[in-house]
């Protein structure tokens, strides 16, 4: 696991402060954390601290939970839907017309502004991150995972 590290117990703490203080979401989630050289933090299964890494090729493993870069947390897809049930604030509730839009790679017009990071939101459904800039609400959908009707 040459790309992949364990996170200190001090680093994941480091995290799940950004998280608390942006979106209010205070529980713990029992998993182990890894990053790469990147920034992304992934989660896996407690068991997985079993596993002989250092015998085994292993480019990436676990679920995505987020970017960690500049002292800033960009929740991805699933780390939404992790953490946003759970959130208090900082979260944009999008109508259906937009989520279509945002999915298909769009930016959105979004008449106010706000400096840092936002789970995206609409009904009961979380899929993703983003922040507006300029009144536009900026794309981080993944391209793999867009739709194009």
């Amino acid at each position: 696991m040459e790309n992949l590290r364990f996170l200190k117990s001090k680093e994941v703490k480091q995290i799940f402060k950004i998280i608390e203080d942006r979106w209010g979401f205070k529980d713990r989630l029992e998993h182990v954390f890894l990053m790469d050289k990147e920034g992304d933090v992934f989660i896996i299964n407690r068991d997985m601290e079993k596993v002989d890494f250092e015998s085994l090729r292993i480019n990436n493993i676990g679920l995505y939970l987020c970017e960690y870069r500049n002292d800033d947390v960009r929740l991805g897809i699933e780390g939404s839907q992790i953490i946003g049930p759970k959130a208090d604030k900082n979260i944009l509730e999008l109508s259906d017309e937009q989520v279509k839009e945002y999915m298909k790679g769009n930016e959105l017009e979004i008449d106010k502004e706000n400096s840092g990071f936002l789970i995206l939101k609409n009904s009961n459904n979380y899929f993703g991150c983003s922040k507006i800039k300029n009144r536009r609400l900026l794309n981080f959908f993944p391209k793999a995972r867009r739709i194009n009707q």
